[in-house]
């Protein structure tokens, strides 16, 4: 009986310290400043973006819309084809 006591003395303890400092962050982001803060912090974090390098997929998206590239040379586009096909060929055998 005294175990079931304390266990309960225990819960109640956590749950008011859980409750207190629930009502601390929310009494911190109701404040204006403390929410802005909140956010310019989440809006510097979402923000970054990786550095593009400049090649065909910034060519690609350089093109207005509607318009397609220009299409490869012979050459260019034969040692695509066996990219691709190299590229499908490893993903099957790694799939098995």
């Amino acid at each position: 009986m005294a175990y079931l006591a304390v266990i309960f003395v225990l819960a109640v303890a956590g749950i008011a310290v859980l409750w207190s400092q629930q009502r601390r962050e929310r009494a911190h982001l109701e404040t204006v400043d403390g929410f802005k803060s909140s956010l310019e912090l989440l809006s510097i974090q979402t923000n970054v973006q990786p550095e593009r390098t400049r090649g065909a997929a910034a060519r690609r998206i350089s093109t207005a819309p509607g318009r397609r590239p220009p299409p490869l040379d012979p050459e260019r586009r034969a040692a695509a084809k066996r990219r691709l096909e190299a590229r499908r060929r490893s993903r099957s055998r790694a799939a098995l």
